[in-house]
């Protein structure tokens, strides 16, 4: 039985999972992750001994318990905030124009573009994803459709993926420390892409976002190929950090108040909740009202978003993606984030995690959404459909020139700096929810047990109104999630104005009559 073994260098953990093919598809055996604190920014190691000793090390030797035998390959993401994509046309004259035109020979094209010079020396080529194939008078084929056709002038248009070389050789360093190949590398959108997208999804048209803690990364699929990747410089860290120098908390408890109450639309915090926070013999140390805490995590998940929008529309991709968008990431367990992202986004969202992907016996772990790039990862290296089937690892040098010098038609390494002109979406901040609050509220508590212990958990006790219970679930991600809690109830009832009556309306599909407060 032959273990696909996925390691994921999160900016917030790093995982190993393995796989195995089953008649049912495929099967996670095993799945184990391990925190980061220090070595891993923004996807990209900066801390090679650290990475492996306090994280690579420990998950490794874990899997190879649960599966018996000891790992010596395996398949890894690539990610970063600075990795971009450019397009590119690669034209060729066929010297045997009436051969078939085999997957063969198209590798071989693939694999010349992974030897592109750069002006910076230090950049390569990740991912060279061919889009259309024009063949002398035929333009705009499928791979499918080429393959088996023959003439004498052929022309591929490439997506190219490319970043800091760095990012290759600091995974396969650390790995080589811990006496494992690696294989292949596959860009962490695309990996996500593959876990969490249908098949309906991927060929219709659909845009994946994955919030993770140092960055948000996006995929757009179309007719089965990946079409667009781009990166945005912020993702849930941003999140913890706001909350953190708004409330005064430490990092780790921002980050613990932001996993069990965050919630992204204000129109349903309660105006009088706070979170009373105790140390260690009940003594009150900190408070956060719910209502600030939900304006904070609001404003920074719209930039998200908002960001994510223009990166959508100026794909050129905007109106070619039926099926809308997909959250993945842990993020995406904020309270009413699909909601605030179809406003947003002004298009269909879902939420999604690694389900009908994988077999229904795998390990518990994999089936969460911030399994997705290394579940991604397995499923793509068990069957290439959204990656390139060239294994960069094995090219020499970025500068070294093709035996074949291709003939250019078009090159567009170029970044596209137009700004967006829209206005609509930029008052204040976004200017999507804004809200008159009164200031004569009542003031309820709920009362944390504040202790180091990691075992701990958030435990709430409201006082002055028994009935009021706060339990915190993470819910799980399933193939088409609502994501829709119930609303929290407003300790009082007040009369809404013209323009809270406005906001409101946003989201009134998501409340009953009697909830309005």
């Amino acid at each position: 039985m032959k273990h696909i073994v996925a390691i994921d260098f999160g900016s917030s953990k790093v995982v190993t999972a393995v796989g195995i093919t089953t008649p049912s598809g495929i099967k996670v055996v095993a799945y184990e992750e391990e925190p980061v604190t220090i070595g891993i920014k923004n996807g990209e190691i900066t801390n090679d001994t650290r990475v492996e000793q306090n994280a690579l090390l420990p998950t490794i030797r874990r899997a190879e318990e649960k599966i018996g035998e000891k790992i010596t390959e395996a398949y890894v993401n690539i990610s970063g905030k600075f990795i971009d994509c450019s397009e590119t046309a690669y034209s060729v004259i066929r010297p045997r124009p009436d051969n078939d035109i085999t997957e063969k020979e198209l590798a071989e094209y693939t694999a010349k573009q992974f030897n592109r010079k750069f002006d910076n020396p230090h950049t390569c080529v990740f991912e060279a994803l061919a889009q259309t194939f024009n063949v002398d008078d035929n333009i705009g084929y499928s791979r499918e459709d080429v393959i088996g056709m023959s003439g004498a002038n052929l022309e591929i248009n490439y997506k190219l993926i490319y970043g800091n070389e760095s990012i290759i050789e600091h995974r396969r360093k650390v790995l080589a420390n811990c006496g494992i190949k690696m294989i292949k590398g596959i860009v962490s959108p695309i990996a996500s892409a593959r876990a969490v997208l249908s098949d309906q999804e991927m060929e219709n048209g659909v845009a994946l976002v994955d919030i993770g803690k140092g960055c948000t990364q996006i995929a757009i699929i179309k007719n089965n190929v990946t079409r667009f990747i781009s990166s945005i410089p912020f993702g849930g860290e941003s999140i913890t950090n706001d909350i953190k120098q708004v409330t005064n908390l430490s990092s780790s408890w921002a980050e613990r108040v932001k996993v069990e109450y965050g919630c992204c639309v204000e129109e349903v915090a309660s105006e009088s909740k706070k979170l009373i926070l105790h140390g260690e013999g009940g003594a009150k140390e900190d408070e956060v009202e719910l209502v600030l805490l939900t304006k904070v995590i609001e404003a920074r998940i719209s930039e998200i978003l908002e960001a994510a929008c223009f990166l959508i529309d100026q794909s050129g991709y905007g109106k070619k993606i039926p099926n809308g968008v997909v959250l993945t990431g842990g993020s995406c367990y904020l309270q009413y984030i699909q909601d605030l992202a179809k406003v947003i986004l002004d298009r269909k969202v879902r939420l999604g995690a690694p389900m009908s992907s994988i077999s229904p016996d795998s390990v518990e772990e994999s089936f969460d959404a911030f399994s997705s790039t290394a579940v991604g990862i397995i499923l793509e290296a068990n069957q290439t459909r959204l990656s390139s089937s060239y294994t960069f690892v094995d090219r020499q040098s970025t500068n070294i020139k093709p035996s074949e010098e291709p003939v250019e038609k078009e090159d567009l390494f170029k970044e596209d700096h137009s700004e967006d002109n829209n206005d609509s979406k930029s008052s204040g901040i976004f200017g999507l929810f804004s809200k008159k609050k009164s200031k004569n509220t009542v003031t309820d508590t709920i009362n944390f047990d504040r202790k180091e212990s990691t075992e701990d958990t958030l435990i709430g006790e409201e006082e002055n109104e028994p009935a009021f219970e706060e339990e915190v679930v993470r819910p799980k991600v399933e193939e088409k999630p609502t994501f829709k809690p119930e609303p929290k109830q407003k300790s009082k009832t007040k009369t809404k104005s013209k323009q809270d009556q406005d906001s409101w309306g946003l989201f009134k599909d998501i409340f009953s009559d009697n909830n309005e407060a």
